[in-house]
C-alpha cells in the first residue's frame, strides 16, 4: 500500500489523498504546475490567488477541484483560525459578501515576481515561488 501523499499535500494537512496523485494539475499565477489528487488539489487551489486547475489523468477532476476550491477557505486544516479578512475566506464567501480578495495585488506576473523578491530580500530568505508552507491568499 502506497502511503506517500501527492505533491500538493501540505505538511500540516492531515487529510489523505483522494484518487490518483496526478488526477489534476494546479497552476499558480506565475505558471508553476503541481500534480495533485482531487482533495489536495482543491485545498491548494483555494489557498492560491489566481491559481487554476488543469486536467490531469482523471477525466472531469479539474472541474470538480475548481468547484470544491470555490467553497473551501484557505488552509482548511487550521480549524481554530479566526477568518475575518477576505483573504481568509472562500471565494464563494467573498462573493456573497461582495468583497475583492486582494484588490491591490499585482496582476502582472513580472510585477508579482518583483514584489516577492523584494519581500524575500527584506526578510533575508531565498525566494521560492511555490513552496507548500508559504501558500497564501492573504498578502
Amino acid at each position: 500500500m502506497d502511503t506517500t501523499r501527492c505533491t500538493a499535500a501540505h505538511d500540516e494537512d492531515p487529510t489523505p489523498c483522494i484518487g490518483p496523485k496526478d488526477a489534476v494539475t494546479i497552476v499558480d499565477k506565475l505558471g508553476t504546475a503541481v500534480p495533485a489528487c482531487e482533495n489536495h488539489g482543491a485545498t491548494l487551489l483555494a489557498s492560491l490567488y489566481d491559481g487554476r486547475a488543469e486536467p490531469g489523468t482523471v477525466p472531469g477532476a479539474a472541474t470538480r477541484v475548481f468547484a470544491a476550491a470555490d467553497t473551501t477557505h484557505p488552509f482548511p486544516w487550521l480549524a481554530d483560525a479566526l477568518r475575518t479578512e477576505p483573504g481568509q475566506l472562500s471565494n464563494a464567501a467573498n462573493r456573497a459578501a461582495d468583497q475583492d480578495v486582494d484588490a491591490d495585488a499585482p496582476r502582472d506576473p513580472k510585477e508579482l515576481e518583483e514584489r516577492l523578491e523584494a519581500e524575500a530580500a527584506e526578510y533575508e530568505i531565498e525566494p521560492d515561488l511555490f513552496p507548500p508552507h508559504l501558500w497564501t491568499n492573504d498578502r
